[in-house]
């Protein structure tokens, strides 16, 4: 792994495919992790994003992140936990790909007649490689719907 940490680095990647979730963890960690692992996460109040994090100064519970989205500044509101124990990139992959797959709401669903649905994801980094406006964030994980047939 490499000790060069990017402060613009970001990726935004929707998929449905298990290996290409795990190669976007891996750069993530790789340019985006000081130490290589994670120790705290955080899940939006609507239970649709979990936003893994190398370090967090907040105590456990709820807070209220400000993400900016097209020049605005725009709340969220997340459940702060620290993980049981430090996560390396290999043990991070299947803690957040089980939650993405098996708890995070994918969403309304959206309308069209000619493709069919599957169970997938979002995978990315935003303004300034920060993870859902956290400067602490690694990564976010949503859940969303895979369109399959176009």
């Amino acid at each position: 792994m490499s000790d060069i940490i990017m402060d613009n680095w970001s990726i935004n990647l929707c998929s449905k495919s298990k290996k290409q979730f795990d190669l976007a963890m891996e750069m993530a960690f790789e340019t985006n992790c000081p130490g290589n692992k994670v120790e705290f996460y955080a899940i939006t109040e609507d239970n649709r994003t979990m936003v893994l994090m190398w370090h967090d100064t907040h105590k456990e519970g709820d807070a209220t992140w400000f993400i900016h989205k097209n020049g605005k500044s725009e709340k969220v509101k997340v459940k702060l936990r620290k993980l049981p124990y430090p996560m390396q990139v290999d043990v991070a992959i299947g803690f957040a790909w089980n939650w993405v797959m098996n708890k995070a709401d994918q969403g309304k669903e959206p309308w069209s007649s000619d493709v069919w649905r599957e169970k997938g994801y979002r995978i990315y980094t935003d303004y300034w490689g920060h993870a859902l406006g956290c400067s602490y964030g690694v990564i976010a994980i949503t859940g969303e719907h895979a369109l399959i047939g176009k």
